[in-house]
């Protein structure tokens, strides 16, 4: 029976206050208001344990994220460190140039100043860009044989028959588009020909082709 029930009862039955035992009405008044600061006790827990639990998860997240991201931000951070940001960083270079009549000069020192970019960091890269500017020379003398034939790198829709190295010291023609290729030509004969009289000029080049 609670409280009210009981005053209800008792005064209905002609009870005066006076009968009525005080200290149990306040007792039962005060487990009452315990039980009620209770539930509302363990509501705030129970939001603050689901808070705490939501927060765990997104802290697992983040550190799966970052773990996961951690690898290709050390390559990124680790292939920012080995580019230099510029030629003129380097400040100081050597190697080897084409001369003026058309040899290679070796340098073991120079600075990085506008006269000396012209330097190749080895001779034998030197003397690729020597056979290259020649091979340069009987490309375009055969597009311009081939009526006038001009690759045009933006078209997909046009063909192109490129000379490229494979192996040790082979060359094979493929078909391509839109890749740009140094030495590409409209046919794969006329690819092939071009291999077959300039093979040596080509292998002397193949580095840079």
């Amino acid at each position: 029976m609670n409280i009210l029930e009981r005053v209800n009862k008792w005064g209905g039955s002609g009870y005066s206050a006076e009968y009525l035992n005080i200290n149990e009405i306040k007792k039962e008044i005060s487990l009452k208001k315990m039980y009620e600061d209770y539930l509302k006790v363990a509501e705030e827990m129970t939001a603050l344990a689901k808070k705490m639990e939501e927060m765990v998860r997104d802290n697992a997240s983040r550190e799966a994220a970052r773990l996961e991201a951690e690898p290709a931000l050390k390559e990124e951070v680790k292939a920012m460190s080995l580019v230099p940001d510029s030629w003129e960083e380097l400040e100081e270079i050597g190697g080897a140039y084409i001369n003026i009549d058309s040899g290679v000069s070796l340098l073991n020192w120079c600075s990085t100043i506008a006269k000396n970019k012209n330097v190749w960091p080895t001779t034998s890269l030197a003397e690729a860009c020597l056979a290259q500017s020649q091979l340069a020379q009987l490309r375009n003398a055969t597009w311009a044989n081939d009526n006038g034939w001009d690759p045009d790198w933006d078209s997909e829709c046009q063909d192109k028959y490129a000379i490229l190295p494979r192996g040790y010291k082979g060359f094979e023609v493929y078909r391509t588009n839109g890749t740009c290729r140094f030495l590409s030509f409209s046919t794969a004969e006329i690819a092939k020909e071009f291999i077959k009289k300039h093979e040596s000029l080509m292998q002397v080049a193949r580095q840079l082709l």
